[in-house]
């Protein structure tokens, strides 16, 4: 038996992207969600990044990952001029401070539900990953504490 199919209806609300007002030293942006082609070239510059390896075809290496945040907000930020708003280009953002362009693209993508989602299974591995790298950062840790007291009943 199939689903049954239901109606989808969006509200006219529903379709207008979000928006939240951004200053920057004195001048006035506007953050607006990532509309469907901001998504599309998000998406696609993300998974682009990642390089496969050949052989095991798990994924090797990422090649330009730090390219998404600069471009998701040159994407999404507007300058409110007096012709209108008007899209802030890739170039300028880069050359503003990190935590600036951090903050923009956070915003960004929590506006689009552009947020990573783990599946139970990959958040479990993550776990596992994490405690083994746990464990190995206390033997380190607990290590020189070991070799100087046995150093020590040496040398009595």
């Amino acid at each position: 038996m199939s689903p049954s199919l239901e109606p989808i209806v969006f509200e006219c609300e529903a379709t207008e992207l979000q928006s939240i007002p951004v200053t920057i030293g004195g001048v006035k942006y506007v953050l607006k969600e990532p509309d469907a082609d901001a998504t599309a070239k998000y998406e696609s510059a993300k998974h682009g990044s990642v390089r496969m390896n050949e052989e095991t075809g798990k994924p090797e290496r990422l090649e330009g990952l730090g390219d998404i945040k600069p471009l998701l907000v040159s994407w999404c930020l507007f300058e409110m001029t007096e012709q209108g708003p008007k899209r802030v280009h890739e170039m300028v953002i880069r050359k503003w401070k990190s935590d600036i362009v951090n903050r923009l693209y956070d915003a960004a993508r929590d506006m689009g539900g552009l947020v990573d989602r783990l599946s139970l299974e990959d958040m479990i591995k993550e776990r596992d990953k994490l405690n083994r790298e746990i464990e190995r950062q206390q033997a380190a840790k607990d290590e020189p504490k070991n070799s100087l007291s046995s150093t020590a009943d040496t040398l009595e």
